[in-house]
């Protein structure tokens, strides 16, 4: 019986086309299937183990747990946040002019221009409608050193609104987040970039934001989400296709027929004005929205620490 199967599996397509950096990035794959540190598996085979549904699956564990012993707390904050996937969240914040200044001096004193590696701008092939002009583009972003942090946190939240960005960043990675995992980044860019095109962060849910520091419209490159895409099947399909086609960092777009079938999904827009914030579960699909009207989209962003799976599942007990 063992020597027929070994027969069967040497002839089948899967192994005849098997190469030698395939079988590397398996190898790779089963070794790192657990990691955070791997967004997505690179080996085209990995579908056939069930690799990317695997993972996702179990990373999901804990946070139906959390959201179960937490579900009084979702209930009161259901007027900010989607509660059917819960994939994003939307607060309003009172941003003053003195609070923008202490953002234009942070971004000042820590500028970096992501255009000095113009390798970053090559667009994605499939989503051929969207073009990418270096000579209009602007992307510059600054980190918020440590040391500045409180600064910001104190001029940006009151105390019950940064409980409330607390509590709905923890609804949304499905485990309780804390202040020490927060880290924050100023952004200035206009035009396409790689962001434009639609693209999953990682397997597992990762909690990123924006708040916006001018007013953005449906027309100057908002924040969009595809509502839904954070579901097991579609997200593992989306992440096997990558897989096949692209063996990129983040997943994104690698087919024409995903172009069509994304047609289907309503798309959340994040239009707002001084102070809109949008928090969002960045394992979906989600993109920066076209540009078309030439304006530079300022913003302030945020993102918490990836944790692995020990610690996030021991978040996940605690209650809020």
């Amino acid at each position: 019986m063992g020597k027929l199967i070994l027969r069967k599996l040497i002839k089948s397509k899967i192994f005849k086309s098997l190469n030698l950096t395939e079988f590397k990035y398996l190898l790779i794959d089963f070794l790192m299937l657990l990691s955070v540190k791997r967004k997505s598996l690179k080996s085209k085979f990995s579908e056939y183990f069930y690799l990317n549904k695997i993972r996702i699956i179990i990373f999901r564990l804990p946070e139906y747990y959390f959201r179960k012993i937490n579900a009084s707390k979702i209930n009161n904050n259901e007027k900010y946040i989607d509660s059917q996937n819960f994939e994003f969240a939307k607060m309003e914040l009172n941003i003053d002019e003195g609070t923008l200044i202490l953002i234009n001096n942070l971004f000042e004193n820590n500028k970096r221009s992501r255009l000095e590696n113009k390798n970053k701008l090559i667009r994605n092939k499939v989503e051929t409608s969207r073009k990418l002009n270096e000579d209009t583009t602007i992307l510059e972003y600054a980190d918020v050193p440590k040391k500045d942090t409180k600064e910001l946190l104190n001029s940006i939240f009151t105390k019950k609104s940064f409980r409330k960005f607390l509590d709905l960043s923890s609804i949304i990675s499905g485990y309780k987040v804390k202040q020490k995992d927060l880290y924050f980044y100023i952004i200035k860019n206009k035009g396409e970039n790689n962001n434009s095109d639609w693209h999953s962060d990682c397997f597992f849910s990762l909690v990123k934001g924006f708040i916006y520091l001018n007013e953005i419209t449906i027309d100057d490159s908002p924040f969009q989400y595809l509502k839904g895409t954070s579901k097991i099947e579609l997200l593992t399909d989306f992440h096997n296709l990558s897989s096949k086609y692209k063996k990129s960092s983040s997943p994104r777009i690698s087919t024409k027929k995903q172009l069509e079938d994304i047609k289907n999904f309503e798309i959340e827009s994040h239009l707002g004005t001084l102070g809109s914030m949008m928090i969002a579960n960045t394992s979906g699909i989600h993109r920066k929205g076209p540009d078309n009207s030439g304006k530079v989209r300022y913003m302030l962003g945020f993102e918490f620490r990836r944790l692995n799976l020990i610690k996030r599942s021991l978040r996940a007990l605690i209650k809020l």
